[in-house]
C-alpha cells in the first residue's frame, strides 16, 4: 500500500469518526457507553442523529425564509416587491435570524429525544408510553407546525405572488373607488364654481368688444366721409362727416368708461379663477399622494401571515399535507425509541445511573400514587447516607467546639471571681483609687491642730 493511499485512510477514518461523534452528539447518546455497545446501537443512535440534525437543516431554511419576509422592503405591489426586496441587509439579517432560530430548534429537539428515555423494551407502543410521552409529542408537533409553515410559503411562492397580487389591485381598487368619489364630489364644485367665474369674465369681455367694434366702425365710417367714399361721394370735412366724428368721439367715450368701469370686474374675476384653479391642483396634488398611501398599503399586504392565509385558500390540501409531513418529521425521533427494543445501550445507561448513585450512597426509595396507584420517585424521600454522614460528623464537630467553648467560658469566670475576693484592688482603676485617697488626706490635714508660733 502505497503512502498515499495510507493517508487518505487514515483521513477518512478520521472523518468518519468525526461525523458519528457529531451525530451521537445530535441524538442526545453517550460516546463513552456506546463505545461498548453493539455497532446496531450505534447506528441506531446516528440514525436519530441525522433525523435531528435534519428538522435543524430544515429550521435554518424556514427560519431564514419567514425572517427573509419580514426584513424585505415592500415598495410595490406584489411581483415588483420580490423584485425589489433583493439586497444585502434583507439577506444578511435573514441568515443570522434563521441560524439563531436553527440552533434553537436544534437544542429543543435534542433535548427532547435525548429525555424521551427507552420505552418500555417491547416494539409496540403502548398507551402508557404514549402518555408519558405526550408533552414531548406536544412539543414536537408545535415545531412542525412553524417549521412548516414558511417552506410552505416557499414552495408555492408563484402561486401565492399572483394570488397576493389579485388581492392588492383589488384593494387598490376598492380604496381608489371610494377616493374618486370623494373627490369627484369637490372638484364639481369647484369646476362649477370657476366656471361661473369664466362665463361672467367672458359676459364682460364681450361687451367691450361689441363697444370696440362699435368705435372701430363709426372711425371707419368717419374716414370713408372724409375720403369721399361715402353715399354723397364729397371729400373733405362736411355736415356728414362732423356728424360721423361725433358719433365715433361718442362711441369711444362709452367704450372707455365702460372698460374702466369692467376694469376691476374682470380683475376680481381673474383672481377667482386663478384661486380655484389653484384649488383644483392642489386637490390633485393631494389625490396622487392618497393614491400613492393606497399603492403603499397595498404593499403592505404581503406580509407572513397575508401569505399563509392565501397558502391555505389556494391550497389547502397541499398545506395540510406539507404541514403533516413535517409533523411526522418531528415527533418520528421519539416515536422511533417508544417503538425500539430495548437494547445493551439501555441497560449500560442504567447501569451507570445505578453506579452514580450507588457510589454516593444514595438509597431511592419509590411510593404509591394516591390517585393512580402507580410507583411514584420523588428526590425528597430519598435518603442520601453520604450527606447524612457529612452533617453528622460536621455538626457533631461543631457542637463539641461550642460545648468545649462554654466549659472554658465557665472555667475562666471562676477564676476570675477568686482573684477578685484575694484583691479586688487590681481590677479597680488608679485614678477611681485616687479619688477615693485624696478627701482622706484632705480631712485629716483639717483636723491636725494649728501649732502655737513662736
Amino acid at each position: 500500500m502505497s503512502t498515499n493511499e495510507v493517508i487518505s485512510d487514515s483521513f477518512s477514518a478520521k472523518f468518519n469518526r468525526s461525523v458519528s461523534n457529531f451525530l451521537f452528539f445530535c441524538a442526545g447518546a453517550d460516546t463513552k457507553i456506546l463505545a461498548k455497545c453493539t455497532h446496531t446501537d450505534r447506528v441506531k443512535s446516528q440514525g436519530i442523529g441525522g433525523v435531528v440534525l435534519a428538522t435543524a437543516a430544515l429550521a435554518f431554511f424556514s427560519g431564514s425564509y419567514a425572517f427573509y419576509m419580514v426584513f424585505s422592503p415592500k415598495q410595490g405591489m406584489a411581483m415588483e416587491a420580490v423584485q425589489q426586496a433583493s439586497h444585502t441587509p434583507a439577506y444578511i439579517a435573514s441568515l443570522v435570524f434563521g441560524l439563531v432560530w436553527s440552533l434553537m430548534i436544534f437544542n429543543l429537539d435534542r433535548f427532547i429525544v435525548a429525555t424521551s428515555g427507552h420505552g418500555d423494551g417491547t416494539e409496540k407502543i403502548t398507551l402508557g408510553e404514549l402518555g408519558r410521552g405526550l408533552p414531548r409529542i406536544a412539543m414536537a408537533i408545535m415545531i412542525g407546525f412553524i417549521l412548516s409553515k414558511p417552506l410552505e410559503l416557499r414552495i408555492m411562492q408563484s402561486e401565492i405572488d399572483a394570488k397576493l397580487q389579485l388581492v392588492q389591485e383589488e384593494h387598490v381598487k376598492q380604496r381608489k373607488s371610494n377616493l374618486d368619489v370623494e373627490y369627484d364630489k369637490a372638484g364639481k364644485a369647484l369646476d362649477a364654481k370657476r366656471a361661473e367665474a369664466i362665463e361672467q369674465r367672458n359676459a364682460k369681455e364681450q361687451e367691450l368688444k361689441k363697444l370696440k367694434i362699435q368705435v372701430d366702425s363709426a372711425r371707419m365710417r368717419l374716414e370713408q366721409e372724409i375720403d369721399g367714399e361715402s353715399v354723397n361721394g364729397k371729400k373733405g370735412e362736411g355736415p356728414a362727416a362732423k356728424q360721423k366724428r361725433e358719433t365715433q368721439a361718442k362711441a369711444e367715450a362709452e367704450f372707455k368708461e365702460t372698460e374702466q368701469r369692467y376694469a376691476p370686474i374682470l380683475n376680481n374675476l381673474q383672481q377667482n379663477i386663478d384661486q380655484v384653479q389653484a384649488e383644483i391642483d392642489a386637490m390633485q396634488a393631494r389625490r396622487e399622494l392618497d393614491l400613492k398611501q393606497i399603492r403603499v398599503e397595498a404593499a403592505k399586504k404581503d406580509g407572513l401571515i397575508e401569505r399563509v392565509y392565501i397558502a391555505e385558500e389556494i391550497a389547502p390540501t397541499a398545506s395540510k399535507m406539507l404541514t403533516a409531513l413535517l409533523i411526522i418529521l418531528e415527533i418520528a425521533p421519539i416515536l422511533f425509541k417508544m417503538m425500539l427494543s430495548l437494547s445493551p445501550y439501555d441497560y449500560l445507561t442504567e447501569n451507570e445511573k445505578r453506579k452514580v448513585i450507588a457510589a454516593h450512597a444514595i438509597d431511592i426509595k419509590t411510593m404509591l400514587s394516591q390517585e393512580t396507584g402507580e410507583k411514584i420517585m420523588d428526590v425528597k424521600n430519598a435518603t442520601y447516607h453520604e450527606a447524612d454522614l457529612i452533617a453528622a460528623r460536621d455538626i457533631g464537630k461543631v457542637m463539641i467546639e461550642d460545648e468545649l467553648t462554654k466549659k472554658a467560658q465557665e472555667l475562666f469566670l471562676a477564676q476570675v471571681k477568686a482573684d477578685i475576693e484575694r484583691d479586688p484592688s487590681k481590677y479597680i482603676s488608679q485614678d477611681v483609687i485616687q479619688e477615693i485617697k485624696l478627701p482622706v488626706a484632705t480631712q485629716a490635714a483639717d483636723k491636725t491642730p494649728p501649732q502655737n508660733e513662736a
